[in-house]
């Protein structure tokens, strides 16, 4: 459990998946709030494990990395504080779809679904914004697969390394 009065107003502010939470809201959901120290080069998640549970970046650099057919991994995204992780598996409980790894020390804090769900009203606003972001998130994606499929390039954008485009060029032509 994370209380501290100027961690839930930061949060409020700066995390998406947080967005029009209540002072009150945000102290509910720091009693399910898991304090996770992160060494670099740990591997938070890792890809195809199982995990009912979202992170949210308070510091340091994380890779979202993807196993490639091949059996090479592949950084398609890098995660910078107020940054969230996991929300597929959290949402859906299927395994994770990519490993996230740090790239420095860092500081996160976790949020597991048994226990947001003893906060019911709490819950549904975090489900409705993590719809939200998800939406964004898949919008990006297919913006980026279009592109590739017409062999194209476009800059990358806040969260889009160049990595994810060298990856989205290897896409078949239809």
């Amino acid at each position: 459990m994370v209380n501290n009065e100027a961690l839930i107003l930061r949060l409020l502010c700066g995390v998406k998946a947080f967005a029009g939470f209540s002072p009150q809201d945000g102290r509910d959901l720091m009693t399910c709030a898991v304090r996770h120290d992160v060494a670099v080069g740990n591997r938070v998640v890792r890809e195809g494990d199982g995990g009912r549970e979202f992170y949210i970046v308070l510091s340091g650099e994380f890779s979202v990395v993807k196993m490639l057919p091949s059996g090479k991994e592949k950084i398609i995204a890098k995660l910078h504080p107020g940054d969230t992780f996991g929300e597929m598996s959290f949402l859906d409980g299927r395994p994770r779809a990519a490993s996230v790894i740090a790239d420095s020390s860092g500081l996160l804090l976790k949020f597991e679904r048994p226990s947001l769900l003893k906060i019911p009203e709490t819950a549904a606003k975090i489900y409705f914004n993590l719809a939200n972001l998800m939406a964004s998130r898949i919008r990006e994606t297919n913006s980026l697969i279009s592109l590739a499929l017409e062999g194209r390039e476009t800059p990358t954008g806040p969260g889009v390394p160049a990595e994810a485009l060298k990856t989205h060029r290897n896409v078949r032509k239809f």
